[in-house]
């Protein structure tokens, strides 16, 4: 049987009560390669990650979206192939937008805000998750420069499940410097407490913010 086969034979049920990380691992032992290297084992892994994201961990989603993926990534699902073959569901679309800070692309940047504010998401949830992103790239910048393990700082800092945020903001942190994370993390700060007051429209707090952020990111 061959592997997309394999995948067609699980039920829903089979995916209700499993974890992101259950999920990561049902996938790590079907589609990895006794010859391959740590850098499949991590795009293996984040493309898990990233898919349950993109299903919003809905079991019927997610399995739909993992036999569509297996048939057409018979050798190995990337995170390339989530991208391109799974629409993501708003909470996921808000997810995005610091991957699109994080890889220094404005434009794209800028129209994400745009997709989600149409979506009706609101300015002050996109700026959470965005602070939470930037906060997980200082964490990890910060306990890594002291030299502390990811899995003791995972830990200590109370990353439960398979600790994915901080995963992903320890494998992003090497793009910042830690002066600048706390620039910006300031500039993150002093948005949310604009958009609590009745002053500037959270949107153009959040458009401003972000387009700070991008002048940080150049100067340092």
């Amino acid at each position: 049987m061959g592997r997309a086969e394999r995948w067609n034979h699980l039920e829903p049920s089979d995916l209700e009560r499993m974890s992101t990380a259950g999920l990561e691992k049902l996938l790590l032992q079907d589609f990895q390669d006794p010859e391959s290297g740590e850098d499949r084992m991590e795009r293996l892994y984040y493309a898990a990650q990233l898919l349950a994201e993109y299903c919003g961990r809905e079991p019927q989603r997610m399995l739909t979206e993992v036999q569509k993926l297996a048939a057409h990534s018979p050798e190995g699902i990337t995170p390339e192939d989530v991208r391109s073959l799974v629409a993501p569901v708003t909470e996921a679309r808000v997810f995005d937008l610091p991957d699109k800070i994080i890889a220094r692309n404005f434009t794209a940047a800028m129209a994400a805000i745009n997709d989600l504010v149409f979506l009706r998401e609101s300015p002050v949830s996109i700026l959470s998750i965005l602070s939470m992103a930037f906060v997980d790239l200082y964490r990890a910048g910060v306990a890594r420069k002291a030299g502390i393990p990811d899995a003791e700082a995972k830990k200590a800092l109370g990353y439960g499940g398979s600790g994915y945020r901080y995963d992903k903001g320890a494998q992003n942190q090497r793009k910042f410097s830690i002066p600048t994370l706390e620039r910006i993390l300031e500039l993150l700060a002093e948005a949310d407490k604009q958009m609590k007051t009745t002053g500037p429209d959270a949107r153009v707090v959040l458009e401003t913010t972000v387009a700070e952020i991008f002048r940080e990111m150049e100067g340092a």
